[in-house]
C-alpha cells in the first residue's frame, strides 16, 4: 500500500527525513517502495559517504554488492579499514615473501582494486586503523594493519590511483608501531605510485615512528606534492629528526593546515619548520609538543613570532605546551583568558578554552581561537601564558 506521503515533492520528503532520528528515517523508508525511492538519495548522502571493511572474503562481498548499486555507489567517498570480530582479512590465503611483505597477486588484492575501480569510482579517501591483535605473527591466512597499509599503497602505485586523503591511525589503536617489513617499499618508488601520490590534499600520520619506517614517512610526506593537510603525530619518537628533515629539503607543499602533536622541538626548528608554509598556512594546531632547548628558547617566544611568521593565519589552537626544564615549572597555562576570554576589537570573538585539573585544581592547558583578528589574539596568547 501507498503512503500518503508518497504524493508530496521529493525535496519535502527529504526535508522530513533530515529531520528523523536514524531509527526513525530507516523506519520512514520501509513504509513503502515510494518514500523508500524518494528517500534513497536523502539516505545515501548522509549514511553512505563512509563505509567499513575488515578486508575478509565476506567483508568485501558485501562491499562488492553494495558497490553494484548504481544509485548508491557514487556517493561513497571514503573507506575505512579495520579489524572485525575476526580480525583482518579472514577468507583469504596472503601468500607472504620470506622477509614479510605480502606476494602479488592475491585474489583479495584484486578484488579490492576491481571494487575501488570500477564501481567506487568516488571513493579516494583512505582510513587504516591500528589492529589490537598486534603486527605478529606473519601468518597467510589473516592480516594485520601494516598489511593494510601494504596494500592499498600497492593498489596506488598499480593502477595510478589518484587519491583524495590517506589516514594512519595507529595512535588511538593497536600497539602504535607501522611494521616495516610488512611494506613493499620499492613499490612505492615507482613513478606510477608517485603520480598518484602527487593527487593527496590531506595526510594524516599517527604512529610510533621508527628507523625502520622513518625514511618510508618522509617519501609519503614529500612525494605529496600539493598536500594540503599534514597531520603528524609520533608519540615523541624520532620527532626532532623527523621534523628537521621536512625543513631542510628543497621542496615542500604549501600546507594550509597543520597539526603537530606529541613532539620534541627547538625553538629554532619549529620556527624554520612553521616559515616555511608563510604564504599559506592558514590553520595550526600543537598538541603535547614539548620545547626542549639548551638555548633557553620558550613557547612565549614562538607565540610571539607567530604573529609575522604566519601572516596568513585564520585558526590556532595550542593544549598542552611545555618546556623541558629540569628542575623547573614548565607547563604553559592560560589562567588570565578563564576570567576575559574575548579577543577585542570588531567581529574580534573570543578564545575557546580547554580545562583540566592539575594537583587537584582546574587549569586552562588549551586555548583555540578562530577569527578575523589573529595577530591581537597571539599577542593575548603570549602575554597570559604562564608556567606551572
Amino acid at each position: 500500500m501507498t503512503s500518503k506521503l508518497c504524493t508530496l515533492a521529493v525535496e519535502l520528503i527529504e526535508h522530513i527525513a533530515s529531520v528523523l532520528e536514524p531509527t526513525n528515517l530507516f523506519s520512514l523508508r520501509l513504509v513503502c517502495k515510494g518514500l523508500n525511492e524518494k528517500t534513497l538519495h536523502y539516505f545515501a548522502r548522509t549514511y553512505l559517504t563512509t563505509v567499513r571493511t575488515d578486508l575478509s572474503y565476506k567483508s568485501l562481498k558485501e562491499l562488492k554488492e553494495l558497490s553494484a548499486h548504481g544509485q548508491l555507489s557514487h556517493h561513497i567517498q571514503t573507506l575505512l579499514i579495520k579489524e572485525g570480530p575476526n580480525d583482518i582479512g579472514r577468507g583469504f590465503l596472503w601468500n607472504r615473501h620470506p622477509s614479510g611483505h605480502l606476494l602479488a597477486p592475491l585474489s583479495g588484492i584484486q578484488m579490492l582494486q576491481d571494487i575501488l575501480l570500477n564501481n567506487l569510482v568516488n571513493c579516494r579517501s583512505f582510513h587504516i586503523y591500528g589492529a589490537h591483535a598486534g603486527e605478529d605473527p606473519y601468518e597467510s591466512d589473516w592480516l594485520t594493519s601494516s598489511d593494510a597499509i601494504a596494500i592499498m599503497l600497492t593498489i596506488i602505485a598499480e593502477t595510478s590511483l589518484p587519491i583524495k586523503s590517506f589516514y594512519v591511525d595507529f595512535r588511538k589503536w593497536g600497539t602504535g608501531k607501522v611494521d616495516a617489513k610488512r611494506l613493499h617499499t620499492l613499490q612505492y618508488q615507482k613513478p606510477e605510485f608517485r603520480t598518484a601520490w602527487a593527487h593527496l590534499q590531506e595526510l594524516c600520520l599517527e604512529q610510533s615512528m621508527t628507523l625502520d619506517t622513518f625514511d618510508w614517512a618522509l617519501r609519503l610526506v614529500l612525494c605529496a606534492t600539493n598536500l594540503q593537510k599534514l597531520t603528524l603525530d609520533f608519540e615523541f619518537d624520532h620527532s626532532t629528526s623527523f621534523i628537521d628533515r621536512l625543513s631542510s629539503t628543497d621542496s615542500f607543499p604549501k600546507l594550509q593546515e597543520l597539526k603537530l602533536s606529541c613532539a620534541y622541538v627547538t625553538v629554532e626548528l619549529i620556527s624554520r619548520f612553521l616559515l616555511r608554509f608563510r604564504d599559506s598556512l592558514r590553520a595550526l594546531l600543537f598538541r603535547h609538543v614539548i620545547i626542549d632547548d639548551d638555548s633557553g628558547g620558550t613557547w612565549i617566544s614562538v607565540l610571539s613570532n607567530l604573529r609575522s611568521n604566519l601572516p596568513l593565519l585564520e585558526s590556532i589552537c595550542v593544549n598542552h605546551l611545555k618546556e623541558f626544564k629540569p628542575g623547573e615549572k614548565g607547563r604553559i597555562t592560560f589562567p588570565a583568558l578563564s576570567d576575559n576570554p574575548v579577543v577585542p576589537g570588531l567581529q574580534g570573538g573570543r578564545f575557546d578554552l580547554i580545562g583540566k585539573k592539575f594537583r587537584g585544581s582546574p587549569r586552562i592547558f588549551g586555548v583555540s581561537y578562530c577569527g578575523p583578528r589573529m595577530d591581537v589574539a597571539l599577542e593575548i596568547l603570549a602575554r597570559s601564558a604562564e608556567y606551572i
